[in-house]
């Protein structure tokens, strides 16, 4: 035996060597099995430990798009006349030895659609055996749904790939369990959308990428709580180099949703009329945008009820309150950052510490409606110790109504730790208490506050 082959042996204190994967329980075996594509864990026939183990798999995945590899099956006389390179045949097969009584999870990828027939025939078998999980694959849109999908009980998780839907106005959809939806690549109207949609009344979340002709996304299903969106392909490049143009329109109501994900879109096509109810929101802007108008400042006000909202490397966050959990974000690539308080008061700490952990921090926008506060014995501690924020150049406190002693405080560890800052201006909604004793007084304690950039005005607007 050659050097290369010994280092892969296990061997017992005799010398004997010990074959640890025929050790293994079939339940392993048959879970290892599970993670490979179909035609894979077929090959595992020819090996003794194996054997038989794969016909009790419980989930089918095969790719048609895969060369076609012959194997001599000589030796399995239960598997005799095989021949790897007619995929209907192996259909056949597959259905034939399967012994397992459910098929958790059937996926199926195709490149063109010559098997249609035997493709029919597998999601009817994986349908019959009460499949959760079923995913159909192709590369054009030559394959059409199967109807009984649409009135399916027992899928849990739906995802298709260029495909034809496959229902009509009469057809009845109804999918009672159905709680995630992922539709890629399709060309379906905003109406045939709609209404597949009313017929998913358990549906948790929906993803859609790179939609063809669906302009709007308009449901008020209380059940979806995640939607992600991948609208790139709303955009379109002319045959001009350095030249693009924005085709459709996109309108997003959804006045019962909780998470939102927006990847690659071009805010310039984006129309968001309702996400009151969004929790958090995370959007991607397309690198072809070329619009300098600063959407995150827009979107602020439509995300004002989202506990966070990131617009690539800026952030929103909604604050938590004094005496609950604290901010424990670990450093993040942040350049622009706008908090704000809840309703009776937001922690101090956690400001501070969240503004240690923000290294690339450039702007930060603070709204002053409420005041912050801390019952933390640590707060004396956070505030003396020292912090250096090497990047942040502008502060802006925003709805500032009153004086107020955590406000000072804030301001006070940001002066003394922001090293290049350029400028701090507090916006006051009623201008005409500027010139009252407590402003004057809550003036002049700024005034004296120490400051580590040269350069840093305070100024009143």
């Amino acid at each position: 035996m050659n050097s290369s082959s010994k280092k892969h042996e296990i061997c017992d204190k005799q010398g004997n060597c010990i074959d640890r994967l025929s050790e293994l329980p079939d339940e392993i075996l048959i879970h290892i099995l599970s993670l490979l594509p179909i035609k894979d864990a077929v090959r595992t026939v020819l090996l003794r430990r194996f054997g038989k183990l794969w016909t009790l798999l419980r989930t089918i995945e095969y790719d048609f798009r895969q060369d076609a590899i012959e194997y001599d099956f000589g030796r399995a006389d239960w598997f005799i006349e095989y021949d790897f390179g007619q995929d209907g045949l192996f259909i056949n097969k597959v259905m034939k030895y399967l012994k397992s009584p459910i098929i958790d999870k059937v996926v199926i990828r195709e490149k063109s659609g010559p098997l249609k027939e035997e493709l029919m025939k597998l999601i009817t078998f994986g349908l019959k055996k009460k499949t959760k999980v079923l995913g159909i694959h192709f590369d054009d849109f030559s394959f059409e749904v199967p109807r009984v999908v649409w009135r399916n009980q027992f899928i849990v998780s739906l995802h298709l790939t260029k495909v034809c839907l496959g229902f009509t106005r009469c057809t009845r959809i109804h999918m009672g369990s159905l709680k995630k939806l992922e539709l890629n690549c399709l060309c379906e109207s905003n109406e045939r959308i709609k209404t597949l949609l009313a017929g998913f009344p358990c549906l948790q979340e929906l993803v859609i990428k790179y939609p063809k002709m669906l302009q709007a996304l308009h449901f008020g299903a209380p059940s979806i709580e995640k939607l992600e969106l991948d609208l790139c392909l709303n955009m379109r490049k002319p045959t001009c180099v350095n030249s693009i143009f924005y085709h459709e329109r996109f309108s997003l109501d959804c006045p019962n949703l909780k998470l939102l994900h927006i990847n690659e879109v071009c805010l310039e096509t984006l129309d968001l009329i309702d996400v009151s109810s969004v929790r958090e929101a995370k959007i991607t802007e397309c690198c072809m945008s070329r619009d300098n108008v600063d959407y995150f400042e827009i979107l602020i006000e439509k995300f004002r009820n989202a506990k966070i909202f990131q617009l690539g490397d800026k952030a929103y966050l909604q604050l938590e309150k004094c005496g609950s959990e604290k901010l424990a974000f670990r450093e993040n690539r942040w350049t622009h950052l706008a908090l704000r308080s809840v309703i009776h008061g937001s922690c101090l700490l956690g400001i501070c510490r969240l503004l240690r952990n923000s290294r690339r921090l450039k702007e930060l926008i603070i709204y002053a409606d409420v005041d912050f506060f801390c019952d933390c014995d640590l707060l004396l501690d956070e505030l003396s110790s020292s912090s250096v924020m090497r990047r942040l150049k502008i502060v802006t406190i925003r709805e500032y109504e009153k004086p107020c002693q955590g406000l000072l405080q804030l301001i006070k560890f940001v002066l003394k730790s922001a090293v290049v800052l350029d400028k701090l201006v507090i916006v006051c909604n009623k201008k005409d208490e500027l010139y009252s004793t407590e402003e004057n007084d809550f003036i002049l304690q700024l005034s004296g506050f120490p400051r580590a950039s040269r350069k840093a005005n305070v100024v009143f607007a």
